[in-house]
């Protein structure tokens, strides 16, 4: 059950009180309820983003991996044609 259910259930249950609307308690129940339910969607909305930045991050480890493969077999490339002592001399260029 999301936190979003379990508000509109909370709700449903104060609202199964059938509580005399002019009560003080009967106010300030609802104004909880609609706390709980602004939070609920203030939290969906964090969630959201966080999944949204975590898929972002995959991304971009994905391709610093990639970028790593490639310069790891660019420096062998280039220590096998120009030797160890030359290499230097290739990354200046």
């Amino acid at each position: 059950m999301t936190n979003s259910e379990r508000a509109s259930y909370i709700r449903g249950l104060i609202d199964g009180l059938e509580l005399d609307p002019a009560a003080k308690e009967t106010k300030v129940f609802n104004a909880m309820v609609e706390l709980l339910d602004d939070l609920c969607l203030s939290i969906e909305d964090v969630e959201d983003c966080v999944a949204e930045l975590s898929e972002q991050v995959d991304e971009i480890d994905e391709d610093l991996g990639l970028w790593k493969r490639i310069t790891t077999i660019w420096m062998m490339a280039a220590t096998a044609t120009t030797g160890t002592r030359n290499l230097a001399t290739v990354f200046s260029r």
